[in-house]
């Protein structure tokens, strides 16, 4: 958006699909559209399953859906309890921490249960090197658009 009163506006007309954390930058279906239609062959949104369901409503786009993920519980728990440590991640107040964390894991294996039972995705990539896992969507991407 050009100017700050144009985001409020779409921001009260609800067109944005996904907010940033810090509420200044958006993803709307049009930014999604016009991408596409400038000559760019790929559009890569880091997706919640909560957006993919809604990305899966929109017309005219030919939607591939990844999973890409830890390759263990194990892991995500260390992620959560990291996140914690640094700061990105705060919890309740009156919440003690293990109930966070196991709040937490629930949500990813109904995330990750959902992934699986759905059909929406296309692919699955369990890696926790990101090296790897980039390695992996791009041999995945090229098998889609041969």
């Amino acid at each position: 958006f050009e100017d700050g009163a144009a985001f409020e506006r779409a921001e009260a007309r609800g067109e944005f699909l996904q907010l940033d954390p810090s509420g200044r930058y958006g993803l709307t279906r049009e930014s999604i559209l016009n991408t596409g239609t400038r000559g760019e062959s790929v559009v890569v949104i880091d997706a919640s399953i909560d957006l993919v369901k809604q990305l899966e409503n929109i017309g005219g786009i030919r939607l591939i859906s990844v999973w890409i993920g830890l390759d263990s519980v194990e892991q995500y728990e260390n992620r959560i309890k990291a996140g914690l440590e640094s700061g990105q991640l705060s919890i309740p107040d009156e919440t003690p921490k293990a109930n966070f964390v196991r709040s937490k894991i629930n949500e990813i294996v109904n995330d990750i249960e959902y992934g699986l039972v759905s059909g929406i995705f296309e692919f699955t990539i369990l890696n926790s090197d990101p090296v790897k896992s980039m390695e992996e969507l791009k041999t995945a991407s090229e098998y889609c658009f041969k």
